[in-house]
């Protein structure tokens, strides 16, 4: 007969996990309770199971052991960019400890067998990945060890990532100070910042991978076109990447209450675009989801990277996002 004593963060696991507590009946038989319950509030659990498809729960307390920690248990899932077929690498972005943001990339088939945990954070942190090193880094890259055929860190290196050069405003915002509400779209949210707005929502727009900078840089310079001519929301500030780190975005007012324009609202819809097209911008797509009306029609919507705009000597170019 053999007897298991979950400490009360084990039991936990374990009971939010009911397929890992399975493979543990099957493996052991048998779960029992203690022969002589203890009354001390602070000690764990026992389980009493007759066999796989018959346990239950015995709240008697027993000596609780020790839970080690979980592996990267500092780290959290930021973003990620998987290959569905496994054929190519695929892209993480971390945080660790709270305030170094870290980019890793996974060879093709390193999480072999596990394809449908790689977007899932608990499984990809604390059984997939392996330890993530100390150290100023940045970037690293892991694939399976060809003695071990385990995945491990092959490099890790500092790396100066491409960011928005178009900074025009004169603040700069670091988007770990911003509590996230709401998910718009892949990379607008709607965010609140204590000194920010009165803590109300604001917009916050990313740009973190490579292919995403060019379309953020003709964003930015198209809102320096548009500051304080009415036709789009308030630019807030530049949005870095950890206190000193580079642009990857910004952060605009959130126009609450409005909506997208409709059939009866083309007059006003045509005005805007007047507007837009005297200060030498062309917004690029008109359909009625990029028009916010709000009062009778004096906002376009917070998506202005679709445009040619004449700035300078040359023109702006971007891709709707």
């Amino acid at each position: 007969m053999t007897s298991y004593l979950l400490d009360k963060s084990t039991e936990e696991i374990l009971f939010a996990f009911p397929d890992l507590l399975l493979q543990l009946l099957c493996a052991n038989q048998l779960f029992t309770a203690p022969t002589t319950p203890t009354s001390d509030s602070n000690l764990g659990t026992a389980i009493c199971v007759h066999n796989s498809n018959d346990y239950r729960r015995l709240q008697h307390c027993v000596p609780a052991m020790a839970t080690p920690q979980q592996k990267n248990s500092n780290v959290r899932l930021l973003a990620c960019l998987v290959d569905d077929d496994d054929t190519s690498d695929s892209d993480y972005r971390f945080l660790v400890d709270g305030r170094h943001v870290k980019y890793v990339s996974t060879a093709p088939g390193t999480f072999c067998g596990f394809e449908d945990d790689r977007t899932f954070e608990p499984i990809l942190l604390g059984e997939l990945f392996p330890p993530f090193p100390i150290g100023d880094w940045n970037n690293g890259y892991v694939a399976r060890d060809p003695v071990t055929g385990k995945a491990t860190f092959i490099r890790t290196e500092k790396v100066l990532f491409a960011g928005v050069k178009s900074l025009w405003h004169n603040v700069k915002l670091d988007e770990l100070d911003f509590s996230r509400q709401d998910r718009l779209r892949q990379r607008v949210h709607v965010v609140t910042h204590p000194r920010i707005n009165g803590g109300g929502p604001v917009v916050m727009k990313l740009a973190v991978w490579p292919w995403e900078i060019a379309s953020m840089e003709t964003e930015t310079a198209v809102y320096q076109c548009i500051c304080d001519k009415g036709v789009g929301p308030k630019f807030l500030g530049h949005l870095t990447e950890g206190t000193n780190g580079r642009i990857i975005g910004f952060i605009a007012e959130w126009l609450g209450g409005t909506r997208s324009a409709e059939p009866r609202d083309l007059d006003g819809c045509k005005k805007a675009l007047t507007r837009l097209h005297q200060l030498g911008i062309k917004l690029g797509d008109i359909n009625k989801h990029n028009f916010l009306l709000e009062d009778e029609m004096n906002a376009l919507k917070n998506s202005l990277e679709s445009t040619d705009a004449q700035i300078g000597i040359g023109a702006v170019q971007g891709q709707k996002i």
